[in-house]
């Protein structure tokens, strides 16, 4: 994949204009608007130029069958600790796609991010991808002694995995996008397979009151988009957790739902919602699909009951 800086186009000052309004990618400058290249400070008929040569640059077009099948060959998958869980997923976490784990309180959001981080190190006969991780926490739910424990429980040593997993904590939508950004620069050298955002809703929900809806969906596109060009480009994972609000039914029944609507849905691949059973027992469903399983969480991490 080419730099911003191999478009004859774009010189060193331009580059860095482009990467300070978040456009540090060619697939993202391919599909930016003319309005906010504008901001750039380009004229509306170069901007459109630069968006056309960057697209040829990418060679943005329709593909073959054969193009696209071995495309999905490249798909790896990272397996959650639970075999039930992971067939529900068709196999585990997929790269190049994106993943959303969602429920109320304490329904295993956080444990299961932190089991993904564990098992994105273990080799791929094991169920991981041999590679390190990103974490972006927004909620401080990440504990160093959780990972010590789940890695201990796959015979790994608890140090070398802490090491292998790249932290952040982002308590805001500048911070979050500010981490997200510099998440790339783990993928491109290979290390990480894997990002990890818990809790994609936790700044949004913070910072904007329900009169700004429209520039909280705006925001939550852009960052989403910028997560799944990630994955495809670098052939990752890319996981969040989010909250849920209910709506009461006319009988009184409650019905969960994620927050983000139709803009996180179209972003998201797989849709996985958790809810706590009892001790150490927890149940997965597939939103769109309806089909469910039991996992269990204990001392260990994620496995099977």
């Amino acid at each position: 994949m080419f730099r911003l800086e191999d478009l004859p186009e774009i010189d060193s000052e331009l580059a860095e204009r482009l990467k300070s309004a978040g456009l540090n990618h060619p697939l993202l400058l391919a599909v930016a608007t003319a309005e906010h290249l504008e901001g750039c400070g380009l004229g509306r008929a170069e901007a459109i130029e630069l968006m056309g040569k960057t697209r040829e640059k990418l060679d943005i077009r329709f593909q073959t069958l054969r193009e696209f099948a071995d495309r999905i060959y490249q798909v790896s998958r990272i397996s959650t600790g639970s075999r039930y869980l992971d067939d529900l997923m068709e196999r585990g976490v997929e790269t190049m796609k994106v993943t959303e784990f969602f429920g109320p309180a304490a329904s295993g959001k956080t444990q299961l991010s932190q089991q993904l981080a564990v098992n994105v190190q273990l080799s791929e006969g094991e169920g991981g991808l041999g590679s390190e991780a990103v974490y972006i926490d927004t909620e401080r739910g990440f504990s160093p002694r959780r990972i010590e424990e789940m890695a201990r429980a796959k015979d790994l040593r608890p140090r070398e995995v802490l090491r292998k997993i790249f932290y952040a904590r982002a308590d805001t939508v500048e911070g979050l996008f500010e981490m997200v950004r510099k998440a790339e620069k783990f993928l491109q050298d290979k290390s990480a397979r894997i990002v990890i955002v818990d809790n994609l809703a936790g700044p949004f929900s913070a910072q904007f009151d329900r009169f700004r809806v429209h520039e909280k969906q705006v925001l939550t596109q852009k960052l989403l988009f910028r997560l799944l060009t990630y994955g495809e480009v670098y052939n990752a994972a890319v996981v969040f957790t989010n909250r849920v609000y209910s709506i009461p039914d006319a009988i009184a029944a409650e019905s969960l739902h994620p927050f983000g609507g139709m803009v996180v849905d179209r972003s998201v691949h797989k849709k996985i919602m958790l809810r706590n059973q009892r001790q150490h027992r927890y149940l997965a469903r597939d939103f769109r699909s309806d089909r469910e399983t039991l996992f269990r969480i204990d001392e260990g991490g994620v496995s099977d009951l």
